[in-house]
């Protein structure tokens, strides 16, 4: 229990605050981006364009590579 005490007030508030917001925005969008992509696939099918197995993994791991670069930026950011 000391060592939380010791570490309440540390750290950088704007990068924690950015985290906050990264991880609570892509999983959102990561959650609705999920059952979304067989509607995305079968809206582009329509227009003539057969998504890939790749495509549809790179749809989905977006917010998680937005993530890292999200991640480099508040790390300049301190």
């Amino acid at each position: 229990m000391a060592g939380f005490k010791a570490l309440k007030g540390q750290g950088h508030t704007p990068t924690l605050f950015m985290a906050f917001l990264y991880f609570d925005m892509s999983f959102m969008v990561w959650t609705m981006l999920g059952p979304l992509s067989t509607e995305i696939g079968e809206a582009l099918a329509a227009t003539g364009h057969m998504m890939t197995s790749g495509e549809k993994a790179t749809l989905l791991s977006l917010p998680i590579l937005s993530g890292a670069l999200l991640r480099i930026s508040t790390w300049f950011w301190r």
